[in-house]
């Protein structure tokens, strides 16, 4: 079972479209970041082993701020 964000929120950086960005947990433990850059969809894995890992436990996916969501992005996609 995956739990996702259900507001959509969206931004530029560095003359990209980001949009849909949001955090979802997987059945293993891990969340995925997911956006559609430029209008393609996206996914990064953030594993225990990334520092993002304890501050998403912590705060759930659903509490995540849209900074957090974006520096999470400039960082990984």
């Amino acid at each position: 079972m995956t739990h996702r964000k259900k507001v959509s929120v969206s931004f530029d950086i560095n003359g990209k479209h980001y949009s849909n960005v949001s955090v979802e947990q997987t059945y293993k433990g891990n969340y995925h970041l997911l956006a559609d850059i430029d209008g393609k969809e996206r996914k990064f894995i953030i594993g225990k082993n990334k520092p993002e890992y304890s501050m998403i436990q912590s705060a759930g996916t659903s509490n995540l701020t849209d900074k957090q969501l974006k520096e999470m992005c400039e960082k990984y996609f």
